[in-house]
């Protein structure tokens, strides 16, 4: 067994429209973003989303794809990786924090290195938090649901 935290596993899509509109209904939750091409990190935080009710979470593949949809979206809070194959990380909060989020809308940066260095760039740059990978369940879930409260999201 690998040193990979257990989660349930997905629940089974929907069978029809209406099914899926009784089960997960948009109309009321707020958008999250989550901006990476990395397939995994996207299936493990949609399993950790579900627990930050009112939220629905919003996926792009790359930096500019991220941006654009902040722009038409508008969502409460980001969460993006550091690495991306479009765009530097850093430079992605800069624009969101000029284009597309308010200063009091959380981003939450994913990343490999933590150096104090590289967070601090980051924070600089307008990143709320900043959480390392691999990423561990517990401290991902304890961030977004404390940033989700701060904003007055949960």
């Amino acid at each position: 067994m690998t040193g990979r935290p257990y989660l349930r596993p997905l629940d089974p899509p929907p069978r029809s429209r209406a099914e899926a509109k009784a089960t997960h209904p948009a109309r009321g939750r707020r958008p999250v973003l989550y901006v990476s091409g990395d397939r995994e990190g996207r299936v493990l935080l949609a399993r950790i989303a579900k627990r930050w009710d009112g939220v629905r979470l919003l996926f792009a593949d790359s930096g500019e794809e991220g941006l654009d949809m902040a722009v038409d979206r508008r969502p409460r809070l980001v969460v993006l990786d550091a690495r991306l194959s479009d765009v530097d990380g850093e430079k992605l909060v800069t624009a969101l924090r000029e284009r597309a989020m308010p200063p009091s809308a959380p981003i939450v940066v994913l990343a490999h290195d933590g150096a104090p260095s590289e967070r601090a760039r980051f924070v600089w740059a307008g990143a709320s938090a900043f959480v390392t990978k691999p990423l561990n369940v517990a401290e991902i879930d304890r961030t977004v649901g404390m940033l989700l409260e701060v904003a007055g999201l949960r």
